[in-house]
């Protein structure tokens, strides 16, 4: 996420000294936007996995 962020943040300087286009700022975000909802729906994965961990354990139920 570091690596995408970073990208990200070098595209608007190379935009901004006119090196390269706004369609590679473009690019950039929408990579680190997608990054961003992988690591989010992991993050769901994980804490689902909690809840059936929890459940199957007996500690809560219906």
């Amino acid at each position: 996420m570091r690596t995408l962020r970073e990208a990200n943040r070098l595209s608007k300087l190379l935009c901004s000294g006119y090196v390269s286009s706004y369609l590679q700022v473009l690019d950039a975000e929408r990579d680190l936007f997608y990054g961003e909802l992988g690591l989010a729906q992991t993050k769901r994965e994980e804490l689902r996995s909690v809840v059936r961990l929890y459940r199957s354990l007996g500690g809560w139920r219906r």
